[in-house]
């Protein structure tokens, strides 16, 4: 019905967990992402768009359903993001035609250290370095966030870049 009315908006709800690829959960979550962005360019010039929405930590019941209590989740207070923003920031980048949208700035900035590093790791992983057997330096991120409420993101954001530019093989 969208494709012949000319119109419409689809909306799949992925995670960050997309790009920080960890679990099948997170394997799951990028191929929503992926198709996502193979739907939207392939349907919006006839009108039609899909976007992969990819929040972070959200209030929900999602983890009370889980058995944890609220604020006992094991998440640093400043990951965590409104419902009713996620929402209204979602359907604004629906609204604009875009494939992915990741509400929330630290999130975006999360996700692009991670995606950086991850690809870094990728490239370093082809070329046979040493660096490449260390966990995810995303993963590494990622768990940092979860669980500890005292490291603010500009730190982990320092961190992150100087371990990048030091572990890089091309650094030497």
């Amino acid at each position: 019905p969208m494709l012949s009315r000319g119109h419409g908006r689809v909306i799949n709800v992925a995670s960050v967990a997309a790009y920080t690829p960890r679990s099948t959960y997170g394997a799951v979550k990028r191929w929503v992402v992926e198709f996502s962005r193979w739907a939207n360019a392939a349907y919006s010039p006839s009108g039609v768009t899909v976007t992969a929405v990819c929040p972070g930590f959200t209030h929900t019941n999602f983890h009370e359903r889980m058995g944890l209590a609220p604020g006992r989740e094991g998440v640093a207070d400043w990951l965590w993001l409104d419902a009713e923003v996620v929402v209204e920031q979602s359907l604004r980048d629906a609204a604009r035609g875009r494939a992915v949208s990741i509400p929330s700035l630290k999130w975006k900035l999360i996700t692009a250290v991670a995606r950086l590093l991850l690809t870094r790791r990728m490239e370093d992983f082809r070329a046979g370095a040493r660096l490449a057997l260390l966990p995810s330096l995303g993963s590494m991120i990622a768990l940092i966030c979860m669980f500890s409420d005292r490291v603010p993101l500009a730190v982990l954001l320092g961190w992150a870049l100087f371990l990048l530019r030091e572990l890089s093989p091309r650094a030497r």
